[in-house]
């Protein structure tokens, strides 16, 4: 038994001999990382290069690119090195970086940054910096000879690429409405209002909207509005459910709520079967006025003709008249040129 835990130990005492040189290796192996970050139109966002687990690196030459319909560059400020070299390719979106130190430098941190304002009419989304060649046009992603020491032995970091997520704005996406709320209740005759807002922070933005009126809502039957007496007509009319407006008013007799049955009182509901007469009533009323009306018409026409025929006939006395005093003048004139003429 003791011999077998022997072996067990010496064999776990091997594997970490073995294990711990990879495990150091993969933690010392050198990472250069962007960074990522999350903003919204128009917000001024910082990028860093950052290094670590630096071997000891002499020189180092690469590019940030970036989306210039994204973003657009401000500056760009130095980190931990010494020498440096910067030049912005706007219009091929990327920013050149040169470094070249006077030993290995072993410096873990923030090698540069690169500020930038989001563009005002950016689609939200994700958009990526990503460290590239010193000639990305030529080589793209490849970084081979990019990093080296003195000794110019090639170093190949890690790369983690970053990017900015720019979120949804009222000027990228529109605004971001609540529900309609009620704000004036529209009644039969006069129109309402509602209003929303947009819920994006910073925003305020509302919108107001007329709520069209409902109209009337007049019910089937009859209301008595006034009592007939012996002297006077009684008045009734279907009423609106929801205000005081009326329609079909109607006169009545005193004989014909006795007649139909129904109790001429201030404010009654006249019963449905009493309702037949009431739209003969009201069918010979509009026939009354139609009639009327049709009179009227005819009495105006015979008044536009006779003016016509007056306005004719003045014209042409007017005329005769003209023109006989035109003759008399015409023979007055000439009696006195005769006379002239003999003397």
């Amino acid at each position: 038994m003791k011999s077998l835990i022997l072996k067990l130990g010496v064999v776990l005492f091997a594997l970490s001999i073995i294990v711990s040189p990879i495990t150091a290796a993969a933690k010392e192996e050198p990472t250069v990382s962007v960074s990522k970050v999350t903003a919204v139109a128009e917000d001024e966002i910082i990028i860093n290069i950052d290094i670590s687990n630096n071997p000891g690196i002499q020189a180092m030459s690469f590019t940030v690119s970036y989306d210039p319909a994204a973003v657009t560059y401000v500056k760009t400020t130095r980190g931990g090195l010494s020498d440096y070299m910067f030049a912005n390719h706007s219009e091929d979106g990327y920013v050149s970086f040169v470094n070249c130190e006077s030993t290995n430098i072993s410096y873990n941190g923030t090698i540069f940054s690169i500020t930038f304002t989001v563009n005002q009419d950016v689609a939200p989304g994700e958009y990526a910096f990503k460290i590239q060649n010193i000639n990305p046009q030529k080589n793209g992603d490849s970084l081979k000879g990019c990093f080296a020491n003195k000794e110019h032995t090639p170093i190949n970091p890690i790369i983690k690429n970053g990017s900015v997520t720019i979120g949804e704005t009222c000027a990228n996406s529109g605004h971001k409405f609540s529900s309609w709320q009620e704000t004036l209740k529209p009644s039969c005759e006069e129109k309402g209002a509602k209003t929303r807002s947009c819920t994006r922070e910073y925003c305020g933005h509302t919108e107001l909207e007329e709520i069209a009126a409902v109209g009337h809502d007049f019910a089937d039957e009859w209301t008595i509005d006034k009592t007939a007496t012996a002297e006077s007509q009684g008045i009734m009319s279907r009423h609106c459910k929801s205000c005081s407006a009326t329609k079909d008013e109607t006169y009545f007799d005193l004989e014909i709520s006795e007649e139909n049955n129904f109790e001429n009182v201030q404010d009654q509901i006249v019963p449905p079967e009493s309702w037949d007469v009431l739209e003969e009533i009201i069918e010979e009323e509009k026939r009354e006025e139609a009639a009327k009306e049709e009179e009227q018409k005819a009495s105006s026409d015979n008044k536009s003709s006779d003016s016509d025929f007056f306005s004719t006939r003045n014209i042409i006395i007017i005329c005769i008249c003209a023109t006989a005093l035109a003759l008399i003048s015409a023979i007055i004139i000439f009696s006195i040129i005769k006379k002239g003429k003999k003397k």
